[in-house]
């Protein structure tokens, strides 16, 4: 049973639109990075979605899809897989080319013929964090189940050696073998639908960090030109409430409350009223005001 589905990341959209407001190119370059890395993340999470979906009648199992939780911080798993006897971890991992496992330091290690090496944090020690911060979040809410967790390679681009972890390492033909191997090495448990519940109940909705910080910009680094919902190209104003983009076929009226939400996203709140007001010089103030008390309910 799917509990929660698969969705595209939605930091994707907001690194794009950010992509169409910046003036640094050095900035724009670390977004595009960073938007190649998310999509292939997502390229990966979607085939393992779809592969899990076929398997949601073989046996009495509850997918979740990109779970966050909070215990002592935020902590993020690609997915949360109950059955009726434990808890499965899924990391996935995308990486194309010849892939290492090293210890102390636990790395991964990408080999690809005429390029350098690259170097990753090790997808063992995000899965024992994951596992580790469950079991914690599950004693604070009086369960005791089972948990395991392994890091899934969905492409046949990722040729894995695994020699040297203990982690279990899957292909995309081994999950359903390995999560019916876990459920059938323990006993039913009560607290599994209490847990699903809970899940249910306290997972947390995606949250944007603050992209200002994160990138290093300021407010004066962007343009302030209404950008088209669908491909951030400018839009043009047509009349007094039609407005048409620039680059591709959408027409529409603007937003206030919309971009000023964008705005919020890259800055703290508190620093950013009285600047945002004189940084959109073309929406009165009347208009700014009225729409900001709606970013505040």
């Amino acid at each position: 049973m799917i509990q929660k589905e698969f969705r595209s990341n939605p930091k994707t959209q907001i690194l794009k639109r950010l992509y169409a407001r910046l003036h640094s190119e050095e900035i724009k370059v670390r977004i595009q990075q960073d938007i190649a890395k998310i999509e292939a993340g997502d390229f990966g999470e979607e085939i393992v979605a779809k592969r899990l979906n076929t398997y949601k009648n073989a046996i009495d199992i509850h997918i979740f899809h990109d779970v966050m939780l909070y215990q002592n911080g935020l902590f993020q798993m690609d997915f949360l897989i109950a059955t009726s006897s434990c808890i499965i971890i899924l990391e996935v991992k995308n990486i194309s080319g010849h892939i290492y496992f090293t210890q102390n330091p636990q790395q991964l290690i990408r080999k690809i013929k005429g390029q350098p090496d690259q170097k990753f944090r090790s997808p063992e020690t995000q899965i024992q964090k994951y596992i580790k911060q469950l079991e914690i979040w599950n004693y604070s809410h009086q369960y005791n189940i089972p948990i395991y967790g392994a890091v899934v390679f969905p492409t046949l681009s990722s040729i894995v050696n695994s020699d040297n972890t203990m982690t279990h390492i899957l292909d995309l033909d081994e999950i359903e073998q390995f999560i019916y191997k876990q459920n059938q090495e323990n006993t039913e448990n009560t607290d599994v639908q209490k847990f699903i519940n809970r899940i249910k109940e306290k997972a947390i909705d995606y949250r944007i960090n603050t992209l200002g910080e994160y990138y290093n910009f300021k407010l004066y680094h962007l343009n302030s030109d209404f950008l088209c919902p669908k491909c951030h190209s400018k839009m043009l104003k047509k009349s007094r409430r039609k407005w048409n983009c620039s680059n591709c076929t959408y027409t529409g009226q603007r937003i206030i409350k919309e971009e000023l939400d964008e705005y919020l996203s890259y800055f703290h709140q508190d620093m950013l009223k009285q600047d945002l007001q004189k940084f959109m010089k073309d929406v009165s103030k009347s208009t700014f005001y009225r729409e900001w008390k709606k970013t505040q309910k």
